[in-house]
């Protein structure tokens, strides 16, 4: 795990998938191709993920991405949001429509400077993260759980805002400090809280993004 310190907002963080308000309030990973970021304030808990790699990219476009929170610090997936994945296998585990399936050679690693992924038409994959965005969110209460759907607006609660542009993805995400659905948690805007939140792609495999 890696600990990250929350700032303080002071300043407006409009969940649009534009992170120029975020400035120099992220942190870049060294184990893997994205930076981070982490804000609060009283009643909310901001975060932003941005990645360039392409073959990240594609395996969030084919698979989703989860954000998930642990109220008491720890790294237990106690409360989690999902925006499914825009590319879906068939009951044959294969690529659907043969434009998309062309991108990706599931059976590829790395080997030497080449990548396990082909690259997508950019158009199509803002395409793909569109869908995404424009998808209705899942809430989990765990790994398990396939949850309930719900959506992401400006006016509620929970706000998810996922944007590809010029080769970048920007992930956005505003959660409550209360949330009083299922599961319910209260979580202190004080400094010594300390809160679990993770982002996981599901049923990635490290080996998929291996040098």
């Amino acid at each position: 795990g890696i600990d990250l310190n929350s700032h303080w907002r002071d300043r407006e963080i409009v969940i649009d998938g534009a992170d120029a308000d975020w400035g120099e309030g992220r942190y870049i990973l060294e184990n893997v191709p994205i930076s981070i970021g982490v804000m609060n304030d009283v009643d909310h808990l901001y975060l932003t993920m941005v990645t360039g790699d392409h073959d990240l990219q594609m395996l969030i476009a084919m698979r989703g991405l989860e954000l998930w929170l642990d109220p008491k610090g720890a790294k237990r997936q106690v409360f989690g949001l999902r925006l499914p994945g825009a590319i879906r296998p068939n009951e044959h585990g294969e690529m659907p429509f043969g434009d998309i399936a062309s991108t990706w050679d599931g059976s590829a690693r790395r080997r030497g400077p080449g990548r396990g992924m082909r690259t997508m038409d950019p158009r199509r994959l803002q395409a793909l993260f569109d869908s995404m965005t424009d998808s209705r969110i899942r809430v989990l209460d765990s790994p398990e759980d396939e949850g309930w759907e719900t959506s992401a607006g400006v006016a509620d609660a929970i706000q998810v805002k996922l944007t590809y542009a010029q080769g970048r993805l920007v992930y956005e995400a505003r959660l409550p400090l209360q949330y009083l659905g299922d599961p319910t948690y209260t979580i202190a805007a004080t400094s010594k809280t300390r809160v679990g939140v993770g982002l996981k792609i599901p049923n990635f495999m490290p080996s998929e993004l291996q040098n």
